[in-house]
């Protein structure tokens, strides 16, 4: 009969698994929601706990508990889309996944309903699992008292707030990709996390080194100048120009991706896309219609949400690579942003070759590059393509026209 269940655990593997035969969809069918608590996948905890556990193969325990974490998430969304099926109601209970960043190696589960708590906690003492068994006790009372349920209460609540400061809970839906699930790292393993990013991205361009042809990304720029592609942006696509002949003079075939949707700047919408300006103005230097990539890949890879900050041009960028026979993308951009663009291909599977083209007044503060843009993509929001995204819905609210 509780409204709200709570799991805090190490990878909650086999509880999961144990509860989806039937539990969890009837409850999210009743209109019980439960919220998961689990630490980073990535994190320096979880490295301890594989060391201990299998300390004959450290890599290979590591794997198994990242795979956990992911088979965990598909675990979840299989409930939520069969709740969903069940229910004769508009509405069922809901899933939260949270990041549990300051850990102890401990299990507590927890119901409650209005005020009245019951629950199970468990401790496994370090440096190793205990031989016979772990200290474990039951607990209930009500979180207005002064009883270790509303201690407890408080303590997973902590929790929770930590996890939603730092961007790291989530409603689980059918949206959610069990594959690129990520909580926000903490400084100890972001740099696992990236190098794990990198090897498959170099393993990709390892399989295109058998093609010929190359990509050029030029960076799009708004808002634009009367139809037409502002100064820094024209120095961009000036650039691309040299680069594409320089290219070209080897026989190879070249294309150019112009990102960029129609964007709106202080109210005014611009009468032309990004990618259509960019294309316009490459075809007057010269360059073939044909070898020019602009609107149609913004359709076709980002649809309605069009292409509207770096990241969705990154996104795009990598999707042409990655499914067309070229060995090398190349990335025309400025340099205050060639930082941040770097991180998004890593995200997406792609090592780019970079030119920056400067200007004397670049539209991209390189001070919040630095010390704000750069550490959120590293640590938080890694591709900025989720729909619940920070930087997605900041950057479309501001220039996607109403």
């Amino acid at each position: 009969n509780k409204t709200n269940i709570y799991i805090l655990t190490t990878t909650g593997a086999n509880l999961i698994t144990a509860l989806s035969s039937d539990f969890i969809a009837d409850s999210l069918v009743h209109g019980t929601s439960f919220t998961i608590l689990l630490p980073n996948k990535y994190s320096e905890f979880i490295n301890d706990v594989a060391d201990i556990e299998t300390p004959y193969d450290k890599e290979l325990s590591r794997d198994a508990f990242a795979t956990q974490f992911e088979n965990i998430i598909k675990t979840i969304k299989r409930e939520v889309l069969k709740a969903q099926n069940l229910s004769n109601q508009s509405t069922v209970g809901s899933v939260y996944i949270g990041c549990a960043f300051t850990y102890l190696r401990q299990t507590i589960i927890m119901g409650i309903n209005e005020t009245e708590v019951w629950g199970y906690q468990s401790m496994t003492m370090p440096p190793a699992r205990t031989i016979n068994g772990t200290t474990s006790f039951v607990f209930s009372g009500n979180i207005n008292e002064n009883t270790i349920a509303k201690r407890t209460y408080n303590h997973i609540n902590a929790l929770i707030d930590e996890a939603k400061h730092r961007f790291s809970f989530f409603e689980v839906t059918e949206l959610i990709n069990p594959s690129t699930f990520n909580f926000g790292l903490e400084k100890t393993n972001a740099r696992t996390y990236w190098e794990s990013l990198y090897r498959k991205a170099d393993i990709n361009m390892k399989i295109h080194m058998q093609y010929e042809d190359e990509l050029i990304e030029v960076a799009a720029q708004h808002p634009l100048n009367h139809g037409e592609p502002d100064s820094e942006f024209k120095e961009r696509l000036n650039f691309a120009f040299e680069l594409y002949n320089k290219l070209r003079k080897g026989n190879r075939r070249v294309g150019i991706y112009i990102p960029g949707s129609v964007h709106t700047a202080n109210g005014i919408q611009d009468q032309y896309s990004l990618s259509f300006a960019g294309v316009k103005y490459l075809t007057k230097l010269g360059i073939p219609i044909e070898s020019l990539l602009g609107d149609e890949y913004n359709q076709k890879y980002k649809g309605e949400n069009g292409v509207y900050n770096s990241a969705d041009e990154c996104y795009v960028a990598s999707q042409i690579f990655l499914n067309g026979k070229y060995k090398y993308i190349h990335v025309v951009c400025s340099p205050n942003q060639m930082l941040r663009k770097q991180l998004f291909y890593i995200s997406f599977g792609v090592i780019p070759l970079f030119h920056t083209v400067p200007n004397n007044n670049p539209a991209h503060d390189l001070i919040y590059e630095l010390f704000e843009a750069i550490p959120d993509v590293i640590y938080n929001d890694h591709t900025w393509q989720d729909d619940d995204s920070p930087n997605a819905i900041r950057t479309r609210n501001e220039r996607k026209p109403k």
